[in-house]
């Protein structure tokens, strides 16, 4: 009699047992996605925030600035004193709000319209300045879906020069 090799009695995985593990490894990899697409979801929506709030410090600087030096500041009246920055270049004051000047629209049609309202509270001066996405072009291609529902007001008190 000869005798038996030590591995006869054990086999390998089973077809189904593969099918099994891999099934599950899709599930866990499938839900693993999802979080990744979720907070990638996020930080398209954080970030267009963020690029709104910058945009409202800068107009806010600017009006800061030009109050500082008695500098008369050029506005394109909306309504109820507000006042809105131009879009494109054919705009009146493009050449003051944009890249040729304080650089706070950047590019034409960009992703976002600017308004401000300044107000005398006879002590100072109250900006509220209130960012929004620009609809009439496709602000998505900027900042992802994420935009369309943001809107940023930041509000600040300029001292009398």
């Amino acid at each position: 009699m000869q005798p038996k090799p030590e591995h006869s009695g054990e086999r390998g995985s089973s077809l189904l047992e593969i099918v099994i593990a891999l099934f599950l490894l899709l599930v866990l990899m499938i839900s693993i996605l999802q979080m990744f697409s979720m907070a990638f979801m996020i930080n398209l929506s954080a970030a267009a925030r963020t690029d709104m709030t910058y945009r409202a410090q800068s107009v806010v600087e600017v009006i800061r600035y030009a109050q500082a030096l008695e500098m008369p500041l050029p506005q394109v009246p909306l309504a109820g004193g507000t006042y809105q920055l131009p879009v494109n270049s054919g705009q009146t004051n493009w050449d003051f709000w944009g890249p040729s000047g304080m650089n706070i629209i950047e590019e034409e049609d960009g992703p976002l319209l600017v308004s401000y309202t300044i107000t005398d509270t006879g002590s100072d001066f109250s900006v509220s300045v209130m960012a929004v996405p620009n609809n009439a072009t496709d602000a998505r291609r900027y900042q992802g879906s994420a935009i369309k529902g943001k809107r940023v007001e930041y509000v600040a008190t300029i001292p009398y020069p």
